[in-house]
């Protein structure tokens, strides 16, 4: 919050057939959401990689940054 940065991190799981829908998915929604910030201009990053492996699926691991809005800290969260 220093560096007017939020970052965090989020974890789901899908079963094989669902797991690239649920990567595009999301990506798609979380770049959407950067560009509702600053009118429009709001940008961001996404990353994502598995995180765990099962014989049914696999957990996919987001992390997102995005420039923080000034006294919107708590909206954010």
């Amino acid at each position: 919050m220093d560096y007017a940065v939020m970052v965090d991190v989020a974890e789901t799981a899908a079963v094989w057939s669902k797991l690239l829908n649920v990567y595009h998915k999301t990506i798609e929604e979380m770049k959407k959401r950067f560009g509702e910030e600053e009118n429009g201009t709001g940008t961001g990053y996404i990353g994502c990689h598995i995180s765990h492996t099962y014989h049914t699926g696999a957990c996919l691991y987001f992390t997102y940054a995005t420039k923080q809005n000034p006294n919107k800290e708590i909206q954010h969260i």
